[in-house]
């Protein structure tokens, strides 16, 4: 048994000891505090008043204040791994977390035009297009394509090195013979630096500045309106590696997912299995007559 506080601040502590990253860190904090201040209210202050029944009527509380079912389960996921935590580290009794059902919706990905849009637009000489070719090559996160550095970058073997990632765990990822080449170009051209990419006024790119400079130049390219953000790279990257049968253990490594469900969302979306079933429907072979 052990104070509210000493419980939070450990677990945090513990997130710093797992290399976290900053942002992760702070999803941590905001989306604790709200779950910190019902049991404040409630004058629970020892973790061993942390139960099931507990954390249910908490469940309820979320469910009758928070009227966006994707924000009341990104409470919850944080609350699901601080009370993890805490069962780990024997403070409670074992507690489970359910995510309340919401509707999955398909997130938009670039079409193969969209794609022949983006490659065509690569200049040796130009930083954003570099960084959409590297985006659409590696599938990485923004904030690990922000901290990326020259020497991050394997000319010799292909190969890019993924530092600063969303669990703290660095990835080793190929990159292919015609990506590395322009990618060495661009190097030697503009980079007397440390940081693969800057901005203008050569700062580090954060979320924000990255996704405003990529939206810029996605809308100058005819892209889209809705097809926007960095994210949405990501998204078509695992798309085409499911649609070529990527399998579900190396998409999930190449990602740096902790959890499998979450790469397999792109493989039941995306994979071959729906499509290789077309020949089996009653309305194969039809022809629609005018």
């Amino acid at each position: 048994m052990c104070s509210l506080d000493f419980a939070y601040q450990n677990f945090m502590l513990d997130n710093l000891r797992k290399n976290l990253s900053p942002e992760t860190m702070r999803y941590y904090r905001e989306n604790l505090t709200r779950f910190i201040r019902w049991l404040v209210d409630r004058n629970v202050k020892k973790t061993s008043k942390i139960t099931q029944a507990l954390t249910n009527e908490y469940l309820l509380f979320l469910v009758q204040s928070v009227p966006n079912k994707t924000s009341i389960n990104t409470y919850l996921r944080a609350l699901r791994r601080f009370i993890n935590h805490l069962t780990k580290e024997r403070l409670i009794k074992p507690v489970a977390i359910e995510l309340v059902k919401d509707a999955k919706k398909i997130k938009p990905t670039f079409s193969n035009e969209d794609i022949t849009i983006i490659l065509n637009s690569v200049k040796a000489t130009d930083d954003t297009s570099i960084i959409m070719l590297l985006l659409l090559s590696v599938g990485i996160r923004s904030r690990s394509l922000c901290e990326l550095r020259v020497r991050d970058i394997e000319f010799d073997d292909g190969y890019i090195n993924v530092q600063r990632t969303k669990n703290g765990e660095p990835l080793r990822l190929p990159i292919s013979t015609d990506v590395t080449y322009i990618l060495k170009e661009y190097v030697v051209l503009n980079c007397k630096r440390e940081l693969l990419f800057e901005t203008v006024r050569g700062n580090k790119f954060n979320r924000d500045s990255l996704a405003k400079r990529i939206n810029k130049r996605l809308r100058k390219l005819g892209i889209q309106d809705h097809k926007k953000g960095v994210h949405i790279f990501r998204h078509t990257f695992g798309k085409i590696m499911s649609m070529n049968s990527c399998p579900t253990t190396v998409l999930q490594k190449w990602f740096g997912h902790s959890d499998i469900r979450v790469t397999q969302r792109y493989v039941d979306l995306y994979g071959k299995e729906l499509k290789s079933t077309m020949n089996m429907l009653p309305t194969n072979g039809y022809q629609y007559c005018k």
